[in-house]
């Protein structure tokens, strides 16, 4: 059962924040980014196994009709989340190419615990995770030649943002084709229905159904690149109150698949840990080696210059972050360019730590070093436990996604009375530091019309001043689905460093309409994070984190 919490903080701030109207000018933000911003990082994610089914599949057009195909792809797969720019799917033997008329492609998120597509195409959409994104849209798809087990790429307009935890739906219109399709690829098998499609794309419901799915691979332009290896075991390093090590963790350009501006590192839980308490350095370096070996100095393997991205940052992993969940950790003090091409050494230098983190890992020879003397010139000892990993690239939203341990929601309901509501966002559910250029929240349900008058929006960082980002009216759009995000751009960039708390108020004179806004409660983790009327000093807490998305540039 859904647990309800009424005119509860940031949810209402993002969301009352986002739905457009007019809106006046803020004031003075936390500054501002340089006149250069980084480039946007890209990375491609095998979003299917590679396990062959010979027969191949069809998935675009055929030569007298237009087919309709949706395909469901599982984020425990992708392995990603970030702005999609295109997708790729191998070929099941040589194409000479084609051209496909009246062609779309729809993207939308579905529910993790979704594991199968109904055969009604409409059923498998507006499920509560969010209307469905056309990112392509074009009276004639040129299909590129290619020989067999090629990638054919079809690029898409970066306008949908995958949020890493729901699975993605792939819904393709097209057809009919010049040279007789379908376009055929390659297929690996599915445990349920993954795969649909029907040749009369007015139909309703799909006369084929499989359970094997194209080999597909999704192209991602920033966001957030998870090295999951798929072990079962737990590694109390780095941050281990016992030592004060020094580490080297190797991971392949294979396995990264990308290249651009790194903003981020975070790792995956292995445990529901305590509070952890932390100060560290960490560099990251291009290298050559395939493998790390002891009685080498700590530069060593490095080709070119490292690059320092923490130097004696403090931070503290919270009690109550369930086994599974990932965390980032502060990179305040620089952005590694990755070339794609090396091989990357995460290195972590951990001056102290008051507890133990246990993190996932994988059993993998010659991919870590570590000297328990952080002081040391030299590596020491061999660990075949190499840590989970994901990377932030550059150019994409940050999502924040909340632990439900009870799935929560906030009611933002009508009045005409002043209201002020705040919350705090960690560095490690950030994950990164940069101008904060617009906020949201994801909706539980759909909203209906209504207006926030003399709507204000304030944030501030850890013991810092307060800015006012938004100030204006706005109107909510009745259009809205659930799961829809609901976003507002500043009009005042806000300058966040990534070491402290992110708080956020806002402050309104007369509303109508209602709107609710997708949260989670955990009574550990979020203990008394959130206050309906904290700003007025008549805070009443709550244990609750509601789900957000930033804009940020650096």
């Amino acid at each position: 059962m859904k647990n309800t919490k009424l005119l509860s903080i940031i949810g209402i701030t993002f969301a009352l924040a986002a739905c457009g109207g007019g809106g006046g000018g803020g004031g003075g933000g936390g500054g501002t980014t340089g006149p250069t911003l980084l480039g946007t990082g890209n990375f491609t994610k095998q979003a299917t196994t590679t396990s062959i089914d010979a027969l191949g599949g069809g998935l675009i057009g055929n030569l007298s009709a237009q087919r309709h195909s949706q395909v469901l792809l599982q984020a425990s797969t992708i392995k990603g989340a970030g702005t999609i720019e295109a997708l790729e799917f191998q070929l099941a033997s040589d194409s000479p190419g084609d051209n496909c008329d009246n062609t779309t492609i729809k993207l939308s998120h579905l529910s993790a615990a979704t594991n199968a597509l109904n055969v009604t195409f409409a059923n498998n959409i507006n499920q509560g995770q969010g209307a469905q994104t056309l990112v392509l849209d074009t009276t004639s798809l040129a299909i590129p030649a290619g020989v067999q087990n090629d990638y054919i790429r079809i690029p898409v307009d970066g306008s949908f943002s995958y949020n890493g935890k729901d699975n993605l739906l792939v819904d393709i219109v097209a057809g009919p084709c010049d040279s007789g399709g379908p376009f055929l690829t390659k297929t690996s098998s599915a445990p349920h229905i993954s795969h649909i499609y029907d040749n009369d794309g007015a139909q309703a419901v799909a006369s084929v159904q499989l359970t094997n799915q194209p080999i597909t691979r999704v192209v991602f332009a920033g966001g957030e690149n998870r090295q999951d290896f798929g072990g079962t075991t737990g590694s109390t390093f780095p941050f281990n109150a016992d030592l004060t090590p020094k580490l080297q963790y190797l991971y392949m350009a294979a396995e990264i698949n990308g290249s651009g501006p790194i903003t981020g590192v975070g790792f995956q839980t292995f445990d529901t840990g305590l509070d952890n308490n932390i100060t560290y350095s960490m560099r990251l370096m291009h290298t050559g080696v395939a493998s790390l070996v002891t009685g080498t100095e700590w530069d060593s393997p490095r080709v070119g210059e490292a690059t320092v991205v923490a130097d004696n940052v403090s931070f503290t992993i919270p009690a109550g972050i369930p086994a599974g969940e990932w965390m980032w950790i502060p990179m305040p003090d620089g952005v590694f360019d990755y070339n794609g091409t090396n091989n990357l050494i995460v290195e972590i230098d951990v001056h102290s730590a008051t507890a133990i983190t246990n993190f996932q890992a994988t059993s993998l020879t010659g991919r870590a070093v570590f000297n328990a003397d952080n002081l040391a010139t030299l590596s020491t000892n061999p660990t075949t436990t190499l840590p989970d990993v994901q990377f932030r690239f550059n150019g994409a939203p940050i999502h924040v996604m909340p632990v439900k341990t009870i799935d929560s929601q906030f009611d933002i309901t009508s009045g005409s009375f002043a209201m002020a509501a705040s919350t705090g966002v960690l560095p490690i559910e950030l994950g990164g530091k940069g101008t904060i250029t617009s906020v949201a929240c994801r909706l539980e349900t759909g909203a209906s019309a209504g207006t926030y008058q003399n709507l204000t929006l304030k944030m501030k960082e850890g013991t810092g001043s307060t800015y006012v980002v938004y100030d204006g009216n706005f109107t909510l759009d009745a259009a809205l689905n659930a799961g829809d995000w609901v976003e507002v751009p500043l009009s005042t960039g806000f300058a966040y460093s990534g070491l402290d708390n992110l708080y956020v108020w806002l402050i309104w004179s007369n509303a109508t309409g209602i709107l609710t806004c997708d949260a989670g409660e955990n009574l550990t983790l979020y203990n008394d994070r959130s206050a309906n009327g904290e700003y007025l000093g008549i805070g009443t807490a709550a244990s609750v984190l509601p789900t957000l998305r930033f804009g940020i540039e650096q």
